[in-house]
Parts: structure tokens; sequence; C-alpha cells
């Protein structure tokens, strides 16, 4: 096989041997498609250079998609999707999800990495709905305008990350042109308020940077939200606020609808850097005996 990259930057111009499977540019996994990709060491590049609305390379949209790679050193790139101005909160694959969006269906993520993309919300993957499970490969090296350069869980359930590595990736608190915006953080993961619950068993979050924004430089939990760690490392993320390791964000009162919650049950978290002291309050963090901070 060869790589497979867009002939042209143009935002629409649908790449790979014909039109079939695209929407918008996009190559795109429709509701009834079980589709396995295997990079196979190879390139999907969709070359795009300014901000495209619907510009993520890849679309899961209702059915199941699992991305291998064989060989080792496959990449997914070139995705440059939404801008601040022009964001659709209830379209976010308008303006999320660089180089992957999963609207509803299946992903599962086992080789390859998602890397030198970049979105409004969600530089690497954004999970809009579905279940998503990432066992191997890597999201890393994206860059988001405003929260997660990494992962986004929005909505859907039963997401887990059981191995691979989440690393790199930038939140960067300005627009590629240099227009600054409200950055709300979570640079590794940032998990949303419509999505109940993200599982962490395994796998690595590291080096991700807020540059200049809010808090949760390794993840981001929003209210209602939990974030369950049994294993996998946090380590050397970096906040230009506070919590650079875990943000859990709270809206004053106790109750779980309006704070996030961490349950951490093993793994390690260390190394992580704040350049503010961290924020506390009505947080629910609990924590058992098998993790290491």
């Amino acid at each position: 096989g060869a790589d497979w990259i867009a002939p042209t930057a143009e935002a629409n111009h649908p790449f790979g041997a014909d039109s079939d499977g695209f929407s918008h540019g996009r190559i795109t996994v429709p509701a009834g498609a079980d589709i396995v990709l295997d990079l196979n060491g190879h390139t999907i590049n969709r070359r795009l250079t300014t901000y495209t609305q619907l510009g993520s390379v890849l679309c899961v949209d209702g059915g199941k998609l699992t991305i291998e790679d064989g060989a080792g050193g496959g990449t997914i790139t070139g995705g440059f999707t939404g801008e601040y101005r022009n964001w659709h909160p209830d379209e976010l694959d308008y303006d999320y999800g660089g180089g992957i969006i999963m609207k509803s269906g299946e992903l599962t993520f086992n080789g390859g990495s998602v890397t030198g993309n970049r979105a409004d919300c969600a530089g690497g993957i954004c999970v809009a709905g579905g279940k998503f499970i990432m066992n191997g490969g890597s999201v890393t090296n994206n860059i988001a305008d405003r929260a997660s350069g990494g992962i986004e869980f929005d909505r859907g359930s039963g997401h887990e990350i059981n191995g691979g590595e989440i690393s790199y990736n930038q939140v960067a608190g300005v627009t590629a042109s240099g227009t600054s915006v409200n950055g709300e953080g979570g640079d590794g993961i940032y998990i949303y308020g419509e999505c109940p619950e993200v599982t962490m068993n395994g796998g690595s979050i590291h080096h991700n940077k807020i540059v200049n924004s809010d808090c949760g430089g390794g993840v981001f939990v929003s209210p209602g939200v939990l974030f369950r760690m049994n294993g996998g490392e946090i380590c050397y993320n970096e906040s230009s606020e506070c919590d650079a390791a875990i943000g859990l964000m709270w809206n004053g009162t106790t109750s779980l609808a309006n704070t996030g919650a961490a349950e951490l049950n093993g793994g390690l978290i260390t190394g992580n850097i704040s350049k503010s002291t961290s924020l506390t309050g009505a947080i629910t963090c609990t924590l058992n005996n098998s993790i290491k901070i």
C-alpha cells in the first residue's frame, strides 16, 4: 500500500481512490459499516493548513472503526477544523476533533498515531457520542485553541483508556492567527458534563501543556462527571494556572451535579507542574491505597 494524502489542501477535496466513504472531505464510517483500518506504517494526511469547518481527517458517524498499525509508524494527520468565532455548540463536528470526530458508533484505537492536527477544541480526537476504547497507539503533538489538545469526551458512555499514550499536546489559549480565546484546560483529556464517566486502566498521559488557559494539564473533569483511574500514569504535565495533573471543576456546591469527581484506585501521578496554586473547594476526590502520588 501507499500513503493516503490529499492531492490539494482544498477543504472538500475527497482524497483516495474515489469519493465513496467521504463526507465534506473526511473519511467517514457510516451506520452499518464495520471497518478495520490497518495503517501498516503509512500516513493518512488531509493536508489542511487553515481553519476549515468539518476539517477532521476521519469521522465515525454511526459505524464501527478499529484502527491498527501492524508495521508501526503509521499516522493520521493534517486535520485543521473550526475556529473560535465560528463555534457551533450543537454541531461539534464543525469545530471539534482535528484528527478524528466520533459522532456515534464505536471507535477502538489499537495502534498508530493521531498527530499534527488542530481544532478549536479536541485537537486530536473528539468523542461526541458512542463508545471509545483506547488500547494502544498515541495521540500526540496536537493543538487545541480552547480545550483538550488530546482527547475530548463530550457524550456517549463506556469509554476506556487501557493503553497507549496521550502526550505532548497543547492548549494554546490563542487561535492560529494569534487571537486570544477563553481557554478551558484539559490538555491531555477533557471530560465534559454530558459524558458520565471515563475509566483509565492503563496507558500514559504525559508531557501535555496548557500555555495560556485554565486547569487540568493532564485531565480536566467537568461537573457531574467521574474520572476513574485504576492504572496507568499521569506524569509531567504542565498547567499555566492550576491542577497540572487532574483538574476538577466545581460550581460552588457539594453535589456531584455541580462538581467534577475523581476516583483514584491505582496507577502513578507524578512530576506535574502548575504555575499557580491548586484550586480547592467542593471537589470530590477518592484516594485508595494502591495509587502512587
